[in-house]
């Protein structure tokens, strides 16, 4: 029993990725990460800018050897970019909304249009066509000139 039970452990502590490149590996365990945290900044209406940025850099990383991934690990890359798309166009949709609501009496909002600006740009990178992403944009300018 003993045997059995030190044999489960080193079998569920082992890599099984044996063969791939460690660097990719490493990339896609930090895609993992970062997925998390913009997952975690998407439930809390949090700006999802930081880890979007790396999930971004991440996955450009092995756009030159799109074609000979596995198919998992492309769903995982491109889960990762839609969830960031997402979480980023939901996340300036509550900032506009923010703005309008506010704006009537204040002029201090920097805060909330440098994150509204970030996201813009993230967005931007992702999709520079989205007619949803320069409708953003154009309020953006309207809200924070």
């Amino acid at each position: 029993m003993r045997r059995l039970l030190l044999w489960a452990v080193l079998a569920a502590a082992c890599d099984t990725r044996v063969g791939a490149d460690p660097a990719r590996v490493f990339l896609l365990d930090r895609v993992r990460v970062d997925r998390a945290d913009a997952e975690r900044a998407a439930a809390g209406f949090a700006s999802p800018s930081f880890p979007c940025a790396a999930i971004l850099a991440t996955t450009a990383s092995f756009a030159k050897d799109w074609e000979r991934l596995a198919p998992g690990t492309r769903a995982e890359l491109e889960g990762a970019r839609r969830l960031c798309y997402a979480a980023t166009l939901t996340f300036g949709l509550t900032r506009i909304a923010k703005l309008e609501a506010v704006r009537r009496g204040r002029d201090d909002l920097v805060e909330e249009c440098s994150d509204l600006e970030h996201g813009i740009a993230m967005l931007v990178a992702m999709r520079p066509t989205d007619k949803a992403v320069a409708g953003m944009a154009g309020r953006r300018k309207v809200l924070c000139p």
